[in-house]
């Protein structure tokens, strides 16, 4: 007679080990047979009956056997199998140390043999240069207290590094080598090795950050103040002087690179003068400085509607939106988008919510207006453009949607007199 296969069930639905096809045994009614073990031969902690474990393929489990033993013949509760106390034949427990806490070597927990001395730098220190009683040869611990005085200073007034309370060592130097008269240790002058002074001026007088002869607080070499470094830059930005703005947000950066708004405004610089991609990098930066600042979303948004890249820019209109809902330039933005793909409808929706939060601002309404255009509705059209015109009358591109509107129309001669008034503009700009 042939012997009974593993997937074989009797009349009963048990197989030939007494499991059923929901793995219960048939004497004991759990999922282990009457020896321990489960419907494929391991117990609760994972070994066959030969002893070997189902995960690591030893004897072991990652550290006991089938009994419960380490290598050393240690249990689970630090226990000989041997002794039944916490040490072996040889008197060393789990870790390799005796009762009196030395290894075979002679050397405790910390390194130490009994006479004190470190197994590493066969001294009283350690590689670290603390003692046995957690002290260096300072007598400062490792939070820097002092063995005697218990505060931050010695008996003489000195720190662990050398230097007391005014920040100046035995010497009478500080940190950075200049002492009391602020003369430097190596150059026998008020400069540094370098050239500069300790506030960062060269004997010109120029800041050696700004590269001007105002420091980042806008203070000249004697103190006096003057104009800050980061209102040059915006003054730069805001009268469209990128390529020098670009400079001084990069002398701002070289003292402030975690400063998130100095990277994005250098990315609107950046864009200004069409460098989109290097725009991009910036608003990246501050964005994973604060991901946080809508703004910096809805700026990055703008550029890559530059690059043509509409998806991307539409997710980052969409996280600005969803930061602030009140980002009327950002729900701009996205209407913008939508006119560039010639969803007009869709175009319009967005815009009307910018304006919604924002109706006094003159691009907003242009925006509508050539939506307007674009789906024939000329009058209305012309009414944004007329909006847009009452809060900045210069502005020759909605003069120039106007006429374009007016054309349509028919109404020749308005429209010849909008397209004159922009060109005066254009020229006069």
């Amino acid at each position: 007679m042939s012997p009974m296969p593993d997937d074989w069930y009797d009349d009963e639905g048990y197989d030939k080990h007494g499991f059923n096809q929901k793995k219960i045994h048939k004497v004991t009614g759990t999922t282990y047979d009457e020896n321990g073990f489960d419907s494929n031969g391991y117990d609760e902690n994972g070994f066959a009956k030969e002893g070997i474990h189902r995960d690591t393929g030893t004897k072991y489990d990652g550290g006991y056997d089938a009994r419960g033993y380490d290598h050393k013949k240690f249990d689970r509760s630090g226990l000989h199998k041997n002794t039944r106390t916490k040490y072996d034949d040889d008197g060393y427990d789990r870790s390799g140390y005796t009762s009196s806490g030395f290894d075979e070597d002679g050397y405790d927990r910390d390194g130490y043999d009994k006479n004190g001395l470190h197994k590493v730098t066969g001294t009283e220190f350690n590689e670290k240069g603390f003692g046995k009683d957690g002290f260096n040869q300072k007598k400062f611990n490792r939070d820097r207290i002092h063995k005697v005085t218990g505060t931050s200073y010695d008996e003489e007034g000195y720190t662990n590094s050398g230097y007391d309370r005014s920040g100046y060592d035995r010497s009478g130097y500080d940190r950075r080598k200049f002492n009391r008269d602020r003369i430097h240790k190596v150059t026998g002058t008020e400069y540094y090795p370098s050239g500069f002074d300790i506030n960062g001026f060269d004997k010109n007088g120029i800041h050696k950050v700004t590269g001007t002869k105002y420091n980042e607080e806008g203070r000249d070499m004697n103190g006096n103040k003057g104009k800050l470094v980061i209102q040059e830059a915006m003054e730069c930005l805001a009268f469209g002087n990128y390529e020098k703005a670009v400079k001084w947000f990069d002398k701002i950066l070289k003292v402030a690179p975690e400063d998130s708004l100095v990277w994005c405004n250098k990315g609107l610089s950046l864009a200004g003068l069409e460098k989109y991609s290097d725009a991009i990098i910036c608003y990246d930066k501050a964005i994973a400085i604060n991901s946080k600042n809508d703004n910096f979303w809805e700026c990055k948004g703008y550029s890559l509607h530059s690059m043509k890249k509409y998806d991307e820019s539409l997710a980052c209109f969409d996280r600005a939106i969803a930061l602030n809902s009140k980002n009327y330039d950002a729900w701009k933005g996205k209407g913008d988008v939508f006119l560039m793909l010639e969803k007009y409808n869709e175009a319009l929706r967005y815009i009307e919510k910018s304006l919604n939060l924002k109706s006094d601002y003159g691009d907003i309404w242009f925006s509508k207006g050539f939506v307007l255009f674009k789906l024939q509705k000329y009058v209305e059209s012309i009414s944004c453009y007329d909006k847009a015109l009452e809060i900045d009358p210069d502005d020759y591109l909605s003069l120039i949607g106007k006429s374009d509107s007016l054309e349509k129309l028919e109404r020749f001669n308005e429209s010849k007199k909008c397209l004159t008034r922009a060109k005066e503009i254009e020229n006069e700009n």
